[in-house]
């Protein structure tokens, strides 16, 4: 499938936002839970949660530095972003900030913007209409 220069740029500028949006925060909970736990969490927090999002996290980094190299081939993490975003929006964050919490007002304005582009750039034809080769191996 061609895409446009245009669409290859909004990607990538994607990918670099989530490398440096989720790389940062997943490596620090991953590989100094005592930072994150300080700087990242307003809360003490269970370190088997803490693990398990930072892993999260961290992967979704590591996907966006290969679509950096492949934009189209790996654009499938912002629909799984857009949707646990959106989730988190509706059953925590929305209900939170409407309470009055100063944190859960800036995490979900951050989350909602960040939904918003993701369901904006995100290439739908190319992921919902592309036929997929299989490997030989595979149809064997």
């Amino acid at each position: 499938m061609e895409t446009s220069f245009t669409t290859n740029r909004s990607l990538r500028l994607l990918y670099v936002a989530n490398i440096l949006g989720a790389g940062i925060p997943g490596a620090m909970t991953v590989f100094t839970p005592g930072l994150a736990q300080t700087y990242l969490f307003m809360h003490e927090q269970d370190p088997m949660v803490m693990s398990i999002l930072g892993c999260f996290w961290l992967s979704v980094s590591l996907f966006s530095i290969l679509g950096l190299r492949n934009p189209l081939a790996f654009s499938a993490v912002f629909l799984l972003q857009a949707l646990y975003k959106s989730i988190w929006l509706v059953g925590f964050g929305i209900p939170a900030a409407l309470s009055g919490n100063l944190a859960a007002i800036y995490l979900s304005s951050f989350f909602a913007l960040e939904v918003l582009l993701f369901v904006l750039f995100t290439p739908y034809r190319y992921l919902l209409n592309e036929p997929r080769k299989t490997p030989r191996s595979a149809t064997a």
